[in-house]
């Protein structure tokens, strides 16, 4: 799906121009016309406006627009921005460690999650945090997160899995 949307409509507004490529990333298009691939969408102030302030960056970490208010955007980017934003917001909650390959990193882990078996290598042990004092994320090497609400309520050969590192 290749769909161009681009908002221009508006003088108070700053023209934005987003398109998906064939993979179905976002690609932003700046002013001047050129593509940014892989672009990273991050709503900066996602408890106290939630819905408002969303920076666009380059994957390189250069900001390349801010949207203060989508609304003030024709709804096929509003729409666009929503879908980007429900992937981004998309954790997985582990219930179960099914295997570890090892103790080193990296290490491949197999678990069972809320939406069913995966698999994913962990890159270091830096990648396991302690969220609270029985939450904890982690973050695979991909960049995909995993998230457990409360270890207390794993088994205990998954449990042992997640205190090694934590």
């Amino acid at each position: 799906m290749n769909t161009t949307v681009n908002a221009n409509s508006k003088a108070a507004i700053p023209p934005i121009s987003l398109t998906r490529d064939h993979w179905g990333r976002l690609v932003f298009v700046s002013a001047d016309e050129t593509p940014i691939s892989n672009i990273i969408l991050t709503p900066l102030f996602p408890i106290s406006e939630p819905g408002r302030w969303i920076s666009i960056t380059a994957s390189d970490g250069r900001e390349v627009a801010c949207i203060e208010n989508p609304a003030d955007y024709p709804i096929e980017l509003q729409q666009l921005l929503r879908e980007e934003l429900a992937l981004r917001d998309f954790v997985p909650r582990i219930q179960r460690v099914l295997f570890v390959s090892g103790n080193t990193e990296p290490c491949e882990w197999h678990v069972l999650t809320n939406h069913g078996e995966t698999k994913f290598v962990l890159k270091s042990e830096e990648d396991i945090r302690r969220l609270s004092p029985f939450e904890v994320m982690i973050v695979d090497s991909n960049g995909g997160r995993y998230r457990i609400d409360d270890t207390r309520t794993l088994d205990r050969k998954s449990r042992r899995h997640i205190e090694w590192y934590v």
